[in-house]
């Protein structure tokens, strides 16, 4: 079969928002671990990523009308769902024979909506997409197995009836997956966003699947499940090295949540890394509740640069509201830790969550100043589908029932999903504004940021920060 995977159509402003001048492009992992098993059932297979390749609507047509693809699939996430739908509804009117497949977050969350909102949808994956695409190729070859016996499927019957086949049971060895398929990608048209790498080239990897956490905002052990799995050492170094030798790999960005969970792990990595003699820069996130001082040295050793930490808010009563378990001393002692080691620090906070006032946002603000990471990065809450936060924001009011899918948008805040209801919407977006300025404006976080620049990519890199600052909130 010849099988397309196109990213859907959407603009860089959608993507970025303020910061669409800087912002850039990483592999689709979870779409490459996918190809490559399609491949190696024999299938000819393609990847369309418009915005990374720059191709227009109408290069995308022409190639859709000289390919005439058996199948295409498109991932779904819900911030650009109305994009999918546009997507599909644009292939449909090319390719009216082509089967439509789409997978990801949002449709695993939502899969008899997302099917009801878009009627050309033909088949729905749930959870994790490899095995589940698989089978659902050799039954459109071969008939086999029957559409019902396919875990983890949605599909319509001959009535238009929707039909949801029980889940599929989670990989639960990630070594028999494939490397993802990078040789179906132009490898040097993805330059990340400033703020994950060090130094380029530098790409996404993935250590494990699956996250024990019940943070109220995050929707990632909904598909992926609470129980962790993981590469092994081994496996995982072996696709890092294979990432330097075919594409000179200098940077690493893992994409887990919470890198550092089982500590065992991550020192056999450290060991592993100097065993094998690799030079490469890695960057991770993680919570401050999963990492003790003892491990921080040998992962700098190692090549750790940066950690991402989700710090989320300075209210230890927001905290537990979010059921993060963690404390704001644990914050304070586990970043002094980190910048003792001479790793770059970044934090992510959410401010105007359910409950707080005004006075508790510039609480946060100022906490956020004082911890004083390098990168920081400041939300409104976004209540995703299926997340505890929806029930909070529905509980403490605000909430807006009736609002687009657009309105799902981390980056712009344009028109907010919540509004939290003791500030109201030009006050939360007024105070998102202020974080960013006073805190990028703070003589301390500017003189921080220039110790640490080493080279010219590093200065570079803080111009690329600088302008998209410059961009974002002050033009």
């Amino acid at each position: 079969m010849k099988i397309l995977f196109l990213q859907p159509l959407v603009a860089k402003e959608k993507l970025w928002g303020k910061y669409a001048k800087e912002g850039g492009f990483i592999p689709p992992l979870g779409i490459l671990s996918i190809m490559d098993c399609n491949e190696k059932q024999g299938h000819e297979v393609k990847i369309i990523d418009a915005l990374a390749q720059g191709l227009s609507q109408n290069e995308i047509r022409k190639i859709l009308q000289k390919e005439k693809f058996n199948l295409i699939g498109l991932p779904a996430f819900t911030n650009t769902i109305l994009n999918t739908y546009e997507t599909v509804l644009f292939c449909k009117k090319i390719l009216p024979k082509a089967k439509i497949v789409v997978g990801g977050v949002h449709a695993s969350v939502l899969p008899q909506q997302t099917m009801k909102e878009c009627p050309l949808i033909d088949f729905l994956v749930m959870g994790e997409g490899e095995e589940t695409t698989a089978e659902l190729l050799n039954y459109l070859e071969t008939g086999k197995p029957s559409l019902k016996e396919i875990s983890g499927l949605v599909y319509k019957t001959s009535t238009g009836k929707i039909v949801l086949n029980e889940k599929r049971d989670l990989i639960k060895n990630l070594d028999t997956l494939p490397f993802p398929a990078y040789h179906l990608l132009d490898m040097e048209k993805y330059i990340p966003h400033p703020t994950q790498y060090k130094i380029l080239p530098s790409f996404p990897v993935i250590a494990q699947r699956g996250c024990p956490y019940t943070c109220a905002f995050c929707s990632a052990g909904l598909v992926q499940g609470r129980k962790l799995r993981f590469k092994s050492v081994a496996y995982l170094l072996n696709e890092i090295e294979f990432l330097i030798k075919q594409y000179g790999a200098k940077g690493i960005h893992f994409q887990d949540s919470t890198f550092t969970v089982n500590r065992e792990y991550v020192v056999d990595l450290c060991q592993e890394i100097s065993k094998r003699g690799l030079k490469f820069k890695w960057d991770i996130n993680t919570r401050v509740d999963c990492l003790d001082e003892g491990l921080l040295p040998s992962m700098k050793k190692a090549g750790l640069w940066m950690i991402n930490f989700g710090l989320e808010s300075g209210n230890q009563s927001s905290l537990d509201l979010l059921n993060k378990k963690i404390t704001l001393s644990q914050i304070k002692k586990t970043i002094e830790a980190t910048r003792k080691n001479k790793i770059t620090t970044f934090s992510t906070w959410i401010l105007g969550l359910p409950g707080e006032d005004e006075k508790k946002v510039r609480t946060t603000i100022k906490f956020a100043k004082e911890i004083g990471t390098e990168l920081v990065l400041f939300f409104l809450p976004v209540p995703y589908p299926g997340t505890e936060l929806v029930t909070l924001c529905q509980k403490f009011g605000g909430f807006n029932e009736k609002a687009s899918w657009s309105d799902y948008d981390s980056t712009t805040f344009a028109n907010p999903v919540y509004i939290n209801p003791l500030l109201g919407k030009e006050k939360m977006k007024k105070l998102l504004k202020e974080a960013y300025l006073s805190y990028y404006f703070s003589p301390k976080i500017i003189l921080r940021n220039l110790m640490t620049i080493e080279n010219f990519t590093d200065l570079k890199r803080y111009f690329r920060g600088a302008r998209a600052i410059f961009y974002g909130w002050i033009i």
